[in-house]
């Protein structure tokens, strides 16, 4: 009997020396990226006994993603239309009216003039086919103005060759008649809306510096 105890007894020691040696060779600073931790089934016997494949390591409940349903793209907020609210602008037209020298009234040629108010508008338009809301504006006429100008001179001085330069412009309701390059100041009377003339009477004022002809 006292024989099975010593023999209990030192193959316990035993036992426990070798778990304690192997408890100490689970891990060796030594062998890191050594052929050791290179060899797959020492690899698995590492991840079964203290990894995420030991049944003891694992959470209580999984979720697998891969096949899950994809949230639905929520497209971008469409910017706000802004018709009848965008920038409003007129065009101007103008043309170049001469007239020579002469004994009585001189006519000049007829000028068709034209001018349009415009709206900028805008509405959200996708971009292709990548979802993507951008805003497309364009400009929409709203009114348009037309005008036929010609300009008479009454009998005044100028020099044989030469002619006077008038221009005429047109913006919107607004018509305006302007002095390029002259030899006579005028006053300026004018008749008719559509189909205007311009009656320039010569006057005794000076001719403004930057206006006179060479």
């Amino acid at each position: 009997m006292l024989k099975k105890i010593l023999f209990a007894v030192s193959f316990g020691f035993s036992c426990g020396g070798n778990a304690a040696a192997l408890g100490d060779m689970a891990y060796d600073p030594r062998l890191a990226g050594s052929a050791v931790y290179s060899d797959p089934g020492f690899q698995d016997f590492i991840e079964t006994s203290y990894g995420y494949l030991n049944p003891l390591n694992k959470p209580p409940y999984t979720v697998n993603f891969r096949d899950a349903v994809a949230s639905p793209a929520v497209p971008a907020p469409a910017p706000p239309a802004r018709s009848h609210n965008g920038h409003i602008h007129l065009t101007r037209d103008c043309a170049s009216l001469k007239l020579g020298p002469g004994e009585g009234p001189v006519e000049s040629k007829k000028a068709e003039l034209t001018s349009q108010r415009y709206i900028e508008e805008c509405k959200p338009v996708a971009a292709g086919d990548s979802g993507l809301i951008i805003e497309h504006c364009y400009n929409r006429p709203l009114e348009e103005w037309t005008r036929t100008v010609k300009l008479l001179a009454k009998p005044r001085q100028v020099p044989h060759g030469k002619k006077e330069i008038f221009e005429v412009c047109l913006e919107g309701e607004k018509l305006e008649l302007a002095l390029v390059s002259v030899f006579n100041a005028y006053a300026v009377a004018k008749e008719g809306e559509t189909e205007v003339l311009f009656t320039l009477t010569p006057s005794e004022e000076p001719v403004p510096a930057e206006k006179k002809a060479p």
